[in-house]
């Protein structure tokens, strides 16, 4: 549907998604926010913010000895004051433990019955700008932020030849990472990527399909920004949008006199992939999020349950909450279902 409407074929992107995307940009603003440009994530206030998981493990998937997580988010300077609730169910016996960075369920036996776990979170969130007084960048830092292989980052020759096409002339660190992300934005459209069809290796320059979803977009523009000697960290979170609470994924680049600045591909889809200029990208702050993991070294590790070969996840709106299923593609069978929940609370002073 998305590249359809890219390609001018179907209107529904343009004149439904595009706007109701918009609006749940809009949500966390005051009324009477202009509808006509993004909003500036600097203008929100601190926010005490209340967000909730319940993840139901199906138990096919589940073995003996499992242990069953859910994240728990990142303190810094966008998420303050985090209290967190974990409730493990009581027909599971198990092992509890709550650390930073999971709540974890080390089961006794392998379940028979679906196991749900439940975490609740209260915080005050924060938009996201550079700090004010960066400390620099450690050597062993910055080697491990210009990696040219991990995971889905390649930094192959094509890649480099590419980003050093789309950055020359310019010489402004903040420009270029600008360059780089006008060159990803303005020519793919946020869709469902088919990682199956990657097979063992990634293509040595950039892909030339005309979709990709969040975690490919962080990855690409990554690898990108490397390539020029740009460190990068990709990074991995929630949106806390009231109407599109999910799972996303974006960047921070090192810029070496302000620190780590955030850049976000969401708003290269909201502006129609680059047509409306008055929806310009988040670069350099977001609005609130829920961080759990700066990749490839900070992660909640594994969900505890055995993978299918080939999976997907959909995600359907359930009224008050957002659910999202990760499903065996090949078999339809439900691996897991998060139900997430987010309550916006009171605005505080700056």
């Amino acid at each position: 549907m998305r590249y359809a409407g890219w390609k001018g074929v179907d209107p529904f992107w343009s004149e439904q998604h595009l706007v109701t995307s918009r609006a749940a940009i809009l949500a966390l603003h005051p009324p009477g926010t202009s509808r006509d440009r993004t909003p500036d994530p600097l203008a929100l206030l601190p926010r005490r913010l209340a967000v909730s998981i319940t993840r139901r493990f199906e138990p096919a998937w589940v073995g003996r000895n499992a242990r069953l997580r859910l994240p728990v988010p990142m303190v810094d300077a966008a998420l303050r004051d985090l209290a967190v609730a974990f409730d493990p169910p009581c027909d599971a016996p198990g092992e509890v433990c709550l650390a930073d960075g999971y709540a974890e369920l080390r089961l006794e036996a392998a379940p028979v019955a679906p196991v749900t776990l439940r975490v609740r979170y209260s915080f005050v969130a924060y938009p996201s700008p550079p700090p004010d007084a960066p400390a620099s960048l450690d050597p062993r830092e910055r080697a491990r932020y210009l990696s040219p292989n991990e995971e889905l980052v390649r930094v192959t020759p094509g890649i480099v030849a590419t980003a050093r096409a789309v950055t020359r002339g310019v010489v402004d660190s903040i420009e270029r990472v600008r360059a780089l992300y006008v060159y990803v934005a303005g020519r793919r459209c946020g869709d469902a990527f088919p990682y199956a069809l990657l097979g063992a290796a990634l293509p040595p320059g950039p892909p030339q399909r005309g979709f990709y979803d969040c975690r490919m977009m962080a990855a690409l523009f990554t690898a990108l920004c490397r390539g020029v000697g740009l460190p990068v960290r990709r990074v991995a979170g929630y949106l806390l949008y009231p109407d599109a609470l999910a799972f996303h994924h974006w960047a921070e680049v090192w810029i070496d006199d302000k620190g780590w600045i955030a850049v976000d591909g969401l708003t290269g889809e909201t502006s129609a992939v680059l047509r409306d200029s008055a929806w310009i990208p988040y670069l350099g702050a977001v609005d609130y999020r829920m961080k759990v993991g700066i990749l490839p070294r900070v992660f909640t590790g594994s969900p505890g349950v055995r993978m299918p070969a080939h999976w997907t996840m959909l995600e359907r709106d359930a009224g008050d909450a957002m659910c999202t299923e990760l499903i065996d593609a090949v078999t339809l069978d439900v691996v897991w279902t998060d139900t997430l929940r987010v309550e916006l609370g009171e605005t505080l002073a700056a």
